[in-house]
């Protein structure tokens, strides 16, 4: 029985051995490694609002003129067209007060009910001869356009009744609308 014991505790040992040998080796050869470093984040703005709206001469009379809203990032108007090729024209600036380049996210015309303003009229439902354009410079404004920090910029909104009737009964509809025109911008992505 003692042969047994001995035998026991000897493979115990060795056992106990091994451990102890790897364990020292592996404290032996590992490495902690730090990495320090400092971030400073400057301080930055967003503040990308309208002013400045002026109508243009020629323009038809406006049941309500046009007004930049009061998030300062929409204009509302409404104006009476009566004859082909009567429009309704306005500039207004563009202002990126603050410190982050802006990029159009979005631009969208929306037509709303002169009778319940509440109520959106369809796309699809404004017709044919209602032509609007935004532009910079002569030139269509489109989504990723960047308007950066601390510049300004003077877009041209053009709402025109056109002679592009589709159907005999254009000739004869009528359509009034309230419409609103917005600019949705967001933070330029720095590229590396």
């Amino acid at each position: 029985m003692k042969k047994y014991k001995n035998r026991g505790s000897k493979k115990l040992i060795i056992v106990l051995a091994c451990i102890l040998t790897i364990s020292l080796g592996f404290a032996l050869l590992s490495t902690t490694l730090n990495i320090n470093g400092l971030i400073n984040i400057k301080t930055n703005s967003w503040d990308i609002h309208l002013e400045n709206l002026s109508v243009t001469p020629g323009s038809v009379d406006a049941a309500n003129p046009a007004e930049i809203g009061d998030d300062n990032k929409s204009v509302e108007f409404s104006a009476n067209f009566q004859d082909i090729g009567d429009f309704y024209e306005f500039t207004v600036k563009a202002v990126n007060d603050g410190t982050v380049d802006g990029t159009i996210d979005d631009i969208e015309f929306k037509y709303y009910d002169v009778e319940d303003p509440t109520v959106e009229i369809d796309s699809e439902d404004v017709p044919n001869y209602v032509s609007t354009s935004v532009t910079l410079n002569n030139t269509p404004l489109e989504k990723n356009h960047v308007l950066e920090a601390e510049e300004e910029e003077t877009y041209k909104i053009r709402v025109e009744y056109t002679d592009n009737l589709l159907e005999e009964k254009d000739v004869n509809s009528n359509f009034n609308c309230i419409m609103k025109i917005i600019i949705k911008y967001k933070q330029k992505k720095k590229t590396t």
